[in-house]
């Protein structure tokens, strides 16, 4: 007995030829077919109008290419998640009642790693900014203690 499980996960069987005689080889395809189609009904039914109409039924003839689709329409995409990660990068802010100086500054590196990975690399001058810019007033001194130290080539 076929389920809808067995639709979004595999592909059914191949289309008899039009010469096959084989009545088990005719019913199983007939029973994937009917069922897929079921599934394919049941999917579109409860996908929203907007997504639904984003999806065209050529692109989609088996409830497993639709599913596909729809996970195709929702996984972030790298421009998205480097969006994210910077804007997180420069609204950072150290709040010393949260956490402490060392893990602050390893979160902001941990940012611009995750970053380099997907292929925007963050130079040390620029991280240091950030860093520097989510920083609480008390910490002017050392800030202008780190400007004028001579740069290290």
């Amino acid at each position: 007995m076929l389920s809808f499980g067995d639709c979004l996960k595999e592909d059914g069987p191949a289309m008899p030829k039009p010469d096959e005689k084989d009545a088990a080889v005719l019913k199983a395809y007939k029973d994937w077919k009917d069922k897929d189609g079921n599934c394919l009904s049941l999917l579109r039914l409860v996908t929203a109008v907007d997504i639904k109409n984003s999806i065209t039924e050529a692109d989609c003839d088996t409830s497993k290419k639709y599913l596909a689709k729809l996970k195709e329409k929702f996984e972030p995409s790298d421009k998205a998640l480097i969006g994210k990660l910077l804007s997180e990068l420069s609204h950072c802010k150290y709040d010393e009642k949260k956490t402490d100086m060392a893990k602050h500054i390893m979160h902001m590196q941990s940012l611009s790693s995750k970053l380099f990975k997907l292929g925007l690399k963050i130079e040390d001058p620029i991280l240091t900014h950030f860093i520097f810019e989510g920083l609480p007033k008390e910490f002017g001194a050392f800030h202008v203690s780190y400007n004028a130290t001579p740069s290290v080539p």
